[in-house]
């Protein structure tokens, strides 16, 4: 998450700048759903590593799992939001 936040705002940026949509309420709106949607995420996906971690796991072989399991629905909840 301490990445996804800047990476996303800078990629927003660059394409309002390129596509010429100036800054204005509903441009604000969606700005603060992507920040719901990225803590969000971000919250899902911690819990499950750790939860894959109080099983005894490893904590990076955690990460890897927990995440990755947490890929297909976090993709699923986003990629419904935009649609």
């Amino acid at each position: 998450m301490s990445v996804g936040l800047p990476f996303s705002f800078a990629g927003m940026f660059i394409l309002i700048a390129f596509v010429g949509i100036t800054i204005n309420v509903i441009s604000l709106f969606g700005m603060i759903i992507v920040v719901g949607i990225l803590v969000d995420d971000a919250i899902v996906v911690g819990e499950n590593i750790f939860a894959h971690y109080e099983r005894g796991k490893p904590a990076l072989n955690a990460a890897i799992d927990g995440a990755f399991e947490m890929l297909p629905p976090v993709f699923t909840s986003v990629f419904t939001t935009i649609i």
